[in-house]
């Protein structure tokens, strides 16, 4: 099993090099973000770094498997209102419903990768606009 990356952050620079660090990954991966600025109280350290962490470890394996069920749901619907009942359940059908859930999860795979991208860089920045951070 691999090893839990840990990241910790004691000024704006090492929050800054948090970015460079990340790497967009198709597997998910596990690891822990500790902030160690003294500016800051316990309870907002942890807010930010389950925040941080969501968004740097983030593969998007989640939102491909809600797009691949919302991709399947829409394609059944399409079927029943569509289709007429000779069809409804030939090769081609079943066909088209596997292809529609794998590209759900692909799409939504992707979309998920750049979502959490621009989420990261929006928390950091936040992050470093906030006065707490002085250094």
């Amino acid at each position: 099993m691999k090893e839990l990356t840990v990241y910790t952050i004691n000024n704006k620079q090492e929050l800054k090099e948090l970015l460079s660090h990340h790497k967009i990954s198709f597997l998910p991966r596990r690891g822990k973000i500790n902030i160690s600025l003294d500016h800051m109280t316990e309870t907002d350290k942890l807010r930010w770094e389950k925040k941080l962490c969501r968004y740097f470890f983030e593969c998007g394996c989640d939102m491909g498997a809600r797009f691949s069920v919302a991709f399947l749901l829409l394609f059944v619907a399409y079927v029943l209102f569509f289709s007429d009942l000779k069809n409804m359940l030939n090769y081609q059908t079943i066909v088209y419903g596997i292809a529609s859930v794998i590209i759900g999860a692909v799409l939504g795979k992707l979309l998920g990768l750049i979502y959490y991208k621009i989420m990261l860089y929006h928390t950091v920045n936040k992050l470093l606009k906030r006065e707490q951070i002085v250094n």
